[in-house]
């Protein structure tokens, strides 16, 4: 057994695959300044940044080493890195009384997402039978 730098476990692999790569590449504070600053937004990286550019928001060396890193690429900002924020908010509103349509209101999505959050997943259906029992790729 080896301890070192990489005996560390990797969290990297929990993020959105959107940002997988520039937290491993420029780190996990890079995509930190990107949820803080364009929280579900599809950003374009430019070819050069331009004095103003709103990717100084992250910092200028941040800006400089994202497009450096990703120069004319598309990244899709995920809302938040706390996957389960969103559902503990929502569980939270209900709980003190509001309806599916207020806590939609209240969030700015859609009482489809809520209710399909709320309501979790829905069991498998008896009747379906398992399309890959018996298969053995061996």
């Amino acid at each position: 057994m080896s301890i070192g730098h990489n005996s560390r476990p990797n969290h990297i692999d929990v993020l959105p695959a959107s940002v997988q790569d520039i937290a491993d590449t420029l780190g996990l504070g890079v995509v930190m300044a990107l949820v803080e600053h364009f929280p579900g937004q599809e950003l374009n990286i430019p070819q050069k940044l331009t004095p103003g550019h709103k990717l100084y928001k992250l910092g200028a060396a941040n800006a400089e080493a994202l497009t450096a890193f990703c120069p004319q690429d598309k990244v899709l900002v995920p809302v938040t890195l706390d996957r389960g924020k969103r559902r503990r908010q929502m569980v939270a509103l209900e709980n003190a009384g509001l309806s599916r349509g207020e806590i939609a209101s209240e969030l700015g999505c859609s009482q489809r997402h809520v209710r399909r959050t709320l309501n979790g997943p829905h069991p498998p259906d008896p009747n379906q039978g398992d399309l890959f029992a018996g298969f053995d790729p061996d």
